[in-house]
């Protein structure tokens, strides 16, 4: 006898199944169906949001955060005619080129050789100077380019924070 007919025959034999005596009607008390438990968070209680409802708040929130397109200086022209023609000053992590723009903001490039590391190593410091130059506009109407060197790799954010403001300060 195979299993699914010996669950039958009880079946069979008790008189039907479990079926019969669940209602299928919704009654006025499985309104509110969630049980509370003794440990629960009160303050929680029917303020649920889903991950993706949370995550939307968050980038709603961040919109006016980034580091827009204009701003960038994407274009190697762009770049090198910042090299050429602008002024520099050295500092011991990199190189702050600048050249007046006469726009209303400033435009922002980075140049990270292989000779600071890996990729993930030259990321990481791309970010770490977006996000201060992002952070930090002090001054507007400049095309500013920094040529990293490897000694960036060692220094800590603040430091690196640091020695940016020092190099805007002229440009006030």
């Amino acid at each position: 006898m195979t299993e699914r007919s010996f669950f039958s025959n009880i079946l069979f034999l008790t008189g039907g199944t479990d079926e019969e005596d669940v209602s299928a009607k919704h009654t006025s008390s499985q309104e509110d169906p969630w049980i509370s438990c003794p440990h629960e968070d009160e303050s929680r209680k029917g303020s649920f949001k889903t991950a993706s409802q949370e995550r939307s708040l968050e980038v709603d929130a961040l919109k006016n955060e980034g580091f827009p397109r204009h701003e960038r200086l994407r274009k190697s022209k762009e770049i090198l005619n910042v090299l050429r023609k602008g002024k520099r000053r050295e500092t011991e992590y990199f190189t702050f080129y600048y050249l007046k723009n006469n726009l209303p903001y400033n435009r922002f490039g980075v140049i990270v050789s292989k000779k600071i590391g890996k990729a993930h190593v030259r990321n990481k410091v791309k970010r770490r100077l977006r996000e201060i130059y992002r952070r930090e506009k002090r001054t507007t109407g400049y095309d500013i380019v920094l040529y990293v060197k490897p000694a960036i790799t060692e220094v800590d954010f603040q430091q690196l924070k640091e020695t940016y403001l020092n190099c805007l300060r002229g440009l006030e």
